[in-house]
């Protein structure tokens, strides 16, 4: 979860339109662990003081279970501390002569889209449900000034869903793809690998040649400026115990860079430190409570079961209402879970 900068094999540099980007980040090396040899402290040293610290909240522990609880929450502490300095990034963007700061927190895969998209990639986020990923990609369209157009894909899409149609009167229905490589929009394809094989194949032509054939079958060419982005939860390979989706075809896979798009828990702690600042008291240990069934959820193997980003978000208003976290829990991923699964999520636990 902790931000990344952009590799320096690929250094931000001026994209398209004129647009130089640069990432500021707060860096954090891991800290090397030694084993010093016991000495005192010195008396109002930092040692000292965090000597005294770990001293007042050990007092009076006796027991084996009261230390292992104590020592489990100090360093549970500690690790929150370390994801709360290590933060989110901050992108600045030059653009037209003016640096203009790209609001709000993003994930820490958020510059290295926006690097490729500037050095005309097009390009596939591949990820699990509830991450961002179009969510970045939409932010990512705004912070460099451009139009998008946004469409859903599934089994049951057709041509005309992507290349339009002619009505009987004679008027051409516009779909979100070619408005897009009409007017150089940044066109983002959601759950692109549940697309059927031939509508990829299709999509393959535009992105190679530059030109197609709409639906009408006007010969149209591709606005130098569209760019693509496929949002999918696949690299591509076909559908997973978790997943239904198709086996993309080749050439379109041969003509995007694929981005790992996972949870960034940087980001989500982030989110909820600003709901707690706001007055939702509960909101990180709402978050806390997510972490541990969504480790669970992955240790038992439990497909399509997801604690997510989106279903951290979308609880905090049940949360910051006093409802019990299990009760938020239950209309989301413990939905209707059956007696096998829920022995295995609790065994993991």
């Amino acid at each position: 979860g902790r931000p990344t900068t952009v590799p320096a094999t690929n250094p931000p540099d001026t994209g398209e339109n004129g647009t130089n980007m640069t990432t500021e980040t707060q860096e954090w090396t891991p800290p090397m662990v030694t084993r010093p040899e016991p000495t005192a402290p010195a008396a109002g040293s930092l040692d000292a003081i965090i000597g005294a610290m770990v001293d007042a909240r050990l007092a009076g522990l006796m027991t084996r279970d009261g230390l292992t609880a104590t020592v489990t929450a100090i360093a549970r502490e500690t690790a929150e501390a370390i994801i709360r300095e290590a933060g989110t990034v901050t992108v600045k963007i030059e653009r037209a002569g003016e640096t203009v700061t790209v609001p709000g927190a993003h994930h820490a895969q958020f510059p290295e889209l926006l690097w490729r998209i500037g050095k005309r990639q097009n390009v596939m986020l591949v990820g699990p449900s509830g991450t961002g990923k179009t969510h970045e990609a939409l932010a990512a369209a705004q912070a460099l000034g451009r139009g998008t157009e946004i469409q859903s894909f599934s089994g049951e899409t057709s041509g005309h869903h992507l290349y339009g149609n002619s009505t009987l009167t004679g008027e051409f229905l516009e779909t979100p793809f070619t408005r897009a490589t009409e007017t150089g929009a940044l066109y983002i394809a959601d759950e692109f690998d549940r697309a059927p094989e031939w509508v990829q194949i299709a999509m393959n032509s535009a992105l190679s040649n530059g030109i197609y054939s709409d639906g009408g079958g006007r010969q149209r060419t591709v606005h130098p400026d569209f760019r693509f982005i496929a949002c999918t939860n696949t690299a591509g390979d076909g559908g997973t115990r978790e997943f239904n989706a198709s086996v993309m075809d080749t050439p379109v896979i041969s003509r995007v860079a694929r981005m790992a798009w996972g949870y960034c828990r940087a980001l989500e702690m982030t989110l909820a430190q600003a709901h707690e600042a706001a007055g939702n008291a509960r909101a990180v240990d709402w978050l806390r409570y997510v972490w541990l069934y969504r480790d669970a959820l992955d240790k038992a193997r439990i497909v399509r079961r997801t604690a997510g980003t989106r279903e951290f978000l979308s609880g905090l208003d049940e949360v910051a209402e006093d409802k019990p976290f299990a009760f938020v829990a239950a209309s989301r991923w413990m939905f209707g879970i059956n007696e096998t699964d829920l022995g295995k999520l609790n065994a993991a636990l």
